[in-house]
């Protein structure tokens, strides 16, 4: 483990971080299990989950992370996947996230399409890729016998399209107190980080008019 003084600077934090050995095993790993981590993007891709149906890919995730020996592996009452990797003093608890559903409908051909090296589908990015590499994270975190402080929460998560409106991550933050920090992999956006939130605002609107006929009276 890392311990770190009070006085610190973040780029001296992360140059100490990147330098412990355990850390380079793991991200060498990651480079490693890159074709895996297709294999596993493609398999969820070709699973339909639109908003509000994410159960069959909420199944698979869920088996996924008990193959790899994760602790406490559950679907909750949203339908959110989760599951955690314990530190040596469970807290402070990490949660790292990224979201089962897809903008497309169910009668929406899924199937991945490959050429030139090069992933189509719908959903492919949006946020299949965040979910297999939430994966390959739980591999290289375990294969480089990496040990954290507090516990990850890892978590695949409902409703974050659209009319979703992020209920599963709310869910999530609603019923548990006890989360320090979050972060979400979304997309394919390689090297961009977002720090705190982009804001969201729902709005529901309703229009009053005259009834009538939809033709005559439009």
């Amino acid at each position: 483990m890392i311990t770190m003084k009070n006085n610190y600077n973040l780029e001296s934090v992360f140059q100490k971080i990147i330098e412990y050995e355990p850390v380079k095993n793991a991200l060498d790993f990651l480079e490693k299990d890159n074709n895996n981590t297709n294999k596993e993007q493609v398999e969820l891709c070709e699973i339909a989950a639109p908003t509000f149906y994410e159960q069959n890919r909420a199944i698979l995730y869920e088996e996924k992370f008990k193959n790899l020996g994760l602790d406490d592996v559950y679907i909750d009452k949203m339908g959110n996947v989760l599951g955690t990797l314990n530190g040596a003093r469970n807290l402070p608890k990490l949660l790292v996230s990224a979201h089962l559903d897809t903008v497309f409908s169910k009668d929406i051909d899924v199937k991945v399409k490959i050429e030139d090296g090069i992933l189509y589908a719908p959903g492919i990015a949006d946020d299949t890729r965040g979910l297999a590499e939430i994966l390959t994270i739980i591999r290289a975190i375990k294969k480089s016998k990496l040990k954290t402080v507090g516990d990850i929460i890892f978590c695949g998560s409902v409703c974050e399209e659209g009319l979703g409106d992020l209920k599963g991550i709310k869910y999530i933050f609603e019923n548990n107190s006890n989360i320090n920090g979050f972060i979400t992999i979304d997309g394919c956006y390689v090297g961009d980080i977002l720090y705190l939130g982009t804001g969201s605002l729902r709005f529901k609107i309703t229009y009053k008019g005259e009834g009538g006929h939809s033709l005559e009276d439009f």
